[in-house]
């Protein structure tokens, strides 16, 4: 399993807006001694800005407590889409 190290340059270069941003956080990787194989380079080259990944960019270091936050939200968000289908 890849490091959180490695993981988080590849979500920078994920939701980078423009292609630029895209080059510059695969040169940050690359800098940092991170190469992305044909696969990831793909990904980046060919997704639109993922959004949903803004939220990890700050993340230092994954604790319990960030965890369960991340965990009560994502839990919360799928209960709001799904309560009013089995409650119908």
């Amino acid at each position: 399993m890849a490091s959180w190290a490695k993981k988080k340059l590849f979500y920078r270069a994920l939701m980078a807006e423009t292609e630029e941003k895209r080059e510059a956080a695969k040169d940050e990787a690359a800098s940092a001694g991170v190469k992305f194989g044909a696969k990831a380079n793909s990904l980046i080259a060919n997704q639109e800005s993922l959004y949903l990944l803004e939220s990890l960019a700050d993340v230092q270091d994954w604790t319990l407590d960030l965890i369960d936050q991340r965990t009560e939200n994502i839990l919360s968000l799928a209960w709001d889409q799904i309560a009013p289908w089995l409650f119908e």
